[in-house]
């Protein structure tokens, strides 16, 4: 940024019709975590478009040493949105099944699956509902109870596009408080006047 030129870094295969792109900075401000779509030979050529995943890019390196992140269990499509936590520590991936057609759940009994937030909307044209509800239930019985699985469903919105702003808001702020309590972050419960 002090220099004003553009870098020579290029992440190839970041944007398509299934999902668009997300990108969050590390802490260190020297490279980004991102999601992208499989390359020629990471997946059948039918499956090029689909399975997104999360990577991470130093800046100054080629985008082939790129490290794979998380994202090999992810629904085929999935659109994925990333957030970094404030001090820069962490890095959410927010993870929905955007696949209207096809539902594959690929959840194993016993698995030490982490703590999980499934979010949906009752009047999304997309994905059906029923799909998250379905998934909450299938983590729960996999895990016996000894993982934490949500499920935060609204009423009055839809597939991100169309939803009022204070719904939106209001998920953002449910899904940053999961984090966080996940993360054991104490959050004042009001604020101090001055």
């Amino acid at each position: 940024m002090e220099s004003g030129q553009p870098l020579p870094d290029v992440v190839h295969r970041v944007n398509y019709g299934t999902a668009g792109g997300s990108l969050a900075w590390d802490g260190t401000g020297e490279g980004f975590y991102y999601t992208r779509y499989p390359r020629p030979g990471e997946r059948p050529e039918a499956d090029l478009d689909f399975y997104v995943q999360v990577y991470h890019h130093r800046l100054g390196t080629p985008e082939t040493s790129d490290r794979y992140e998380i994202g090999k269990d992810f629904p085929r499509i999935a659109e994925i949105e990333l957030r970094r936590s404030p001090d820069g520590k962490y890095v959410l991936a927010n993870v929905q099944n955007g696949d209207s057609g096809r539902f594959e759940q690929h959840v194993k009994d016993g698995t030490a699956y982490p703590p999980v937030l499934l979010t949906t909307g009752a009047n999304d044209p997309r994905v059906d509902p029923m799909q998250s509800r379905k998934m909450a239930a299938r983590l729960q019985a996999a895990t016996a109870g000894r993982t934490l699985v949500l499920l935060r469903s609204s009423a009055t919105s839809g597939h991100g596009i169309g939803t009022a702003l204070d719904e939106r808001i209001a998920l953002e702020a449910d899904v940053w408080a999961f984090l966080l309590s996940q993360l054991g972050v104490k959050v004042p419960t009001s604020l101090p006047r001055t």
